[in-house]
């Protein structure tokens, strides 16, 4: 049996914007359905939760439980220019009008972005808007804004103007056929203390784990076809995800692929755990961002419970941790732990009362492999020197009402969370989507989950000697991939065989653009696919012009590259012509790394802005490393 003709049907790292993947959260659209829409008027609707528990994937499915008068457009924050007022508002007016062209066959032009820039709220309301609700007629317009926190983030930085939240405010009060969704990070909880009042309305709803019925369902289900997964073994696997959404796809992902390796009619216990060390390693950004997450208080008591149990996945009580801290030399402050705990309960990432466990084991079993007690140890010095200023003993009944010294970045978290719910506490007290593919019109494809990659391809994950994963190949500006980048999705538009990794990555200067790249496994596979991508570009270099750009600004060129990291070879060209809606684009090759690239401009844009990028932020940040694989 050929395991490549078995695609797994996993998601592993995407948001499932399709139906065969996406399980449960009928009470979530529910909750929509019923708070969104008002006899007299709508309410706005805000989504919160942890990072990978499936908010944008309701986004995606929303418009299949509402009525069809809803039009509902994911506006992906992360794809938009967020440098000023003008810049977001146009990159917002862009998403509607390429969804409502694309899914709903209405044509809404967009000003142009020198309006925007000029006058945002005018180019917004009245050139924009009031033309996209006529076409519309009766029916309503529902912006999903997902990860909206990411607004507050820039104002802080002096990016984005303040007033945008006053504007915000005063569309949702001026146009009662105007109705959003927002998706709000992790955060209420550790605010609600400080601003109780925003939460008295039931217009927030909490996504979090998957219902036990639907999780058995996604662990069930996809794979019936090939096999069985006996109970027990679903039992084991709701142990160690608890139904998170994001590590039980992980789970059975890596499940799949152990199946296709070595095919039998049930998957048992044994095959679970098996896989348990792939798992961990595939979803170790995500596990590290908790880690990162958390304050030195918080990350003392999740290496010491991970520590005090062991290989057992049993409830440990913080006695029982800070013995095990005692025992390596050092002693916890009871206050600041105790409240730790509170805070890891109230972001899932911890379960109990007296005694503590992971929600997800797979967190555990990182940290007992990758944050050993002496490694914490060396690398909370700072901290511990602080507890050991500051240490008293504590009654382990007594709990602080208000919880003081974390980290400020974690006050930013919550304080950005505040300041957008502050926005929609005004509005209520009154009243009571993306990408673009360059050359067709693909779907709009949104952010991860908060993002984490896992690069997963269906073919062995091996590159050849000497060759630097593609994340590593990414121009500078995409600094994060983890949240920058999603993975294209199949079908693809040309047939690229050996394809290791493909991503769809945001760039921040590149507004309403985007980078996408694809890495093969060798170097035959690598110039079989840029031969098919040049037929299905109908790119032909023998009538290029030997310049990008090329001259004029309009017909196509293609010349040779090199930097200090890419001698100049045969085959290591860049090609640039204008694509669907006149977007200027850049495609390069980089050979002895078995990829290529290409970055699109914004609509209408000029060659020589697409050209300062090329030049100034399209090459790696670091030197490319090889794998170590």
């Amino acid at each position: 049996m050929n395991r490549h003709l078995h695609v797994n049907p996993y998601i592993a790292g995407s948001p499932v914007t399709g139906t065969e993947m996406f399980f449960g959260r009928d009470d979530v659209f529910t909750f929509i359905r019923r708070n969104l829409i008002g006899r007299h008027r709508d309410t706005p609707v805000v989504l919160y939760g942890q990072r990978r528990t499936g908010k944008t994937s309701v986004l995606y499915q929303l418009h299949r439980h509402l009525d069809p008068s809803y039009r509902c457009i994911f506006i992906d924050l992360h794809g938009l220019s967020l440098d000023s007022m003008g810049s977001l508002l146009h990159g917002i007016a862009s998403s509607i009008s390429r969804d409502l062209r694309r899914e709903h066959h209405l044509t809404v032009p967009v000003p142009d972005r020198s309006l925007f820039l000029a006058e945002p709220r005018s180019a917004f309301q009245t050139r924009f808007l009031d033309a996209a609700l006529s076409a519309l007629g009766d029916d309503h317009l529902v912006l999903m804004l997902d990860e909206v926190v990411r607004l507050y983030e820039e104002v802080e930085h002096g990016r984005l103007e303040r007033e945008i939240f006053d504007f915000l405010r005063h569309l949702m009060q001026h146009y009662e056929r105007l109705n959003f969704i927002f998706s709000l990070g992790s955060g209420l909880e550790e605010m609600a203390r400080e601003y109780a009042f925003l939460f008295s309305v039931s217009l927030y709803h909490r996504i979090s784990f998957l219902e036990p019925a639907a999780a058995r369902s996604l662990i069930t289900e996809p794979a019936r076809e090939h096999y069985q997964v006996a109970p027990q073994a679903v039992m084991k696997i709701l142990e160690i995800t608890s139904g998170h959404p994001y590590y039980t796809q992980l789970v059975c992902h890596c499940l799949f692929d152990s199946w296709s390796r070595s095919p039998k009619s049930v998957m048992d216990v044994p095959d679970v755990e098996a896989i348990l060390a792939e798992a961990i390693e595939l979803g170790s950004p995500n596990l590290t961002y908790v880690w990162e997450d958390s304050t030195p208080e918080e990350q003392a008591l999740m290496a010491g419970i991970a520590a005090t149990g062991g290989h057992d996945a049993g409830a440990v009580t913080i006695d029982q941790v800070r013995e095990t801290w005692h025992k390596a030399g050092l002693t916890l402050p009871e206050r600041e732990i105790t409240r730790a705990a509170r805070s890891l309960i109230s972001r899932d990432v911890l379960a109990g009362d007296q005694a503590y466990s992971f929600n997800v084991d797979l967190q555990r079993l990182w940290l007992v492999k990758h944050r050993r007690m002496d490694w914490v140890k060396d690398e909370l010095a700072d901290s511990i020197q602080q507890w050991n200023r500051s240490a008293a003993p504590w009654p382990a009944e007594t709990i602080p009402a208000q919880a003081t010294g974390t980290r400020q970045r974690i006050k930013r978290r919550a304080l950005g969370i505040a300041a957008i719910a502050v926005v929609l506490a005004s509005y209520f007290a009154v009243t009571a989507a993306t990408h673009i593919f360059p050359f067709s019109s693909s779907p709009a494809k949104g952010q991860q989950e908060g993002p984490t990659l896992t690069f997963t391809p269906t073919s062995p994950p091996t590159l050849a000697a000497g060759v630097t994963p593609l994340p590593q190949l990414l121009p500078g500006d995409i600094n994060d991939p983890s949240t920058q980048c999603q993975p294209v999705k199949k079908p693809y538009s040309w047939s690229m065989p050996g394809l290791f990794a493909a991503l769809d990555c945001g760039d921040q200067n590149l507004p309403n653009g985007h980078v996408e790249s694809y890495q093969m496994d060798t170097r035959a596979d690598f110039e079989t696919a840029w031969r098919n991508f040049n037929t299905w570009w109908g790119f032909d270099a023998s009538s290029a012009a030997l310049t990008c750009p090329p001259p004029g600004g309009s017909g196509k060129g293609s010349t040779g590259w090199n930097s200090k990291d890419f001698p100049q070879m045969q085959g290591q060209v860049v090609e640039c012509e204008r694509g669907s809606g006149n977007a200027p684009v850049y495609v390069w090759t980089m050979p002895s790394q078995n990829t290529f690239i290409y970055a699109v401009g914004a609509s209408g844009s000029s060659f020589s802005a697409l050209n300062n990028w090329w030049t100034n932020h399209s090459r790696p940040a670091n030197s490319p490393s090889p794998s170590a694989s």
